[in-house]
């Protein structure tokens, strides 16, 4: 019996007394998944930390030990209990303001493997200038990030531009900056956002915005199909879900996963599920871009396991040389809450 401790820091009751709707529909449906996959394997028990106030009662079964929370110091305790005795760990976090970096940090040990990437590699993944500084000396196509001092408006004579915290998870102050009033209106957002988080500037690239995930143990790099990534029209870039695998081109998936593989190999610490955020420029569709790297689990794993004709997550971990198997008839809708619809291909 392989016992794994699992835990969802929102659902948890981490992320703050008042956590937003979204941003805890999302992590319920990430830990529920994970839950239920971990589950279906008979030879798999679980240890978990949830706030029962804020999320729905766990799926009852004798192999899942919940937790239940009322406050992040008691689900700190909780968490080190259920470290106790177990196998490997998994931990489902934003990885902005340190969180996911301190709690990986704080439950690592001799006795216990960790599914989470090495503190190192979250950390630089995390900062987004200095992800992009590391990616262009690898020669890695990126996006041109630049730290944002507010101090002056930006060149719009030549182009388009985004800001967004340095140090962030999700769509989070994501700003399009098409000219001075929006400008203006993100200097209000950023200084009126305290404590107010350093920013960075990059130009707008016009085109499709695509996710690839990769699994990463000792055996290698288990690359995901590639999955479409569906934002908000608002020009705030909110992720709304995607679709899995994505309308594009054989030689399209292929440039994206050489991409992710090429810039994988420059960071040492990756370790299971980590997402790679890329976007394919109208001018140049041959050449993607990749925009961040997401070094914990995204919520494209709903698409995936849906997508995957095997319990992925249990055959990754169980039987790790054994490929996966895909449906190819059909395509998976999904929601950043965690919906899925199924689309039939022809």
């Amino acid at each position: 019996m392989m016992r794994i401790a699992v835990l969802e820091a929102v659902c948890a009751g981490l992320c703050g007394d008042d956590p937003s709707p979204s941003l805890l529909a999302e992590g319920l449906a990430m830990w529920r998944a994970v839950v239920d996959d971990l589950l279906a394997n008979p030879e798999v028990t679980i240890a978990t930390v949830i706030d029962f106030r804020r999320s729905r009662h766990a799926p009852p079964s004798p192999r899942l030990q919940s937790r239940n929370v009322t406050d992040a110091v008691q689900a700190i305790e909780c968490w080190q209990s259920c470290l106790e005795g177990a196998e490997a760990s998994w931990i489902i976090a934003p990885e902005s303001d340190t969180l996911l970096e301190r709690l990986v940090s704080t439950s690592e040990s001799g006795t216990v493997t960790s599914l989470n990437a090495s503190p190192t590699a979250i950390r630089l993944c995390t900062d987004k200038l200095a992800l992009a500084d590391h990616l262009q000396k690898h020669g890695i196509p990126t996006v041109a990030t630049i730290a944002e001092t507010w101090q002056s408006p930006p060149p719009l004579g030549r182009g388009v531009y985004v800001v967004k915290p340095r140090d962030g998870a999700g769509s989070h102050l994501v700003r399009r900056i098409n000219n001075r009033l929006d400008w203006t209106a993100a200097c209000i957002e950023f200084s009126e956002t305290q404590p107010q988080p350093a920013a960075i500037r990059q130009p707008y690239i016009a085109g499709q915005s695509l996710s690839i995930a990769g699994w990463f143990d000792a055996h290698g790099v288990r690359w995901f199909p590639v999955a479409e990534q569906r934002l908000s029209s608002d020009e705030r870039f909110t992720y709304l879900g995607g679709v899995i695998p994505a309308n594009i081109a054989t030689t399209a998936q292929a440039a994206i996963q050489k991409l992710a593989a090429d810039a994988a190999a420059t960071i040492p610490g990756l370790r299971s599920y980590i997402g790679f955020d890329v976007v394919v420029p109208v001018a140049s569709p041959a050449q993607p871009v990749l925009v961040e790297i997401n070094p914990r689990l995204t919520t494209s794993s709903i698409g995936i396991r849906r997508l995957c004709a095997d319990n992925w997550l249990a055959r990754l971990l169980t039987e790790p040389t054994h490929p996966l198997r895909w449906h190819t008839d059909r395509r998976i809708h999904f929601t950043a809450t965690g919906d899925v619809r199924e689309e039939w291909l022809p």
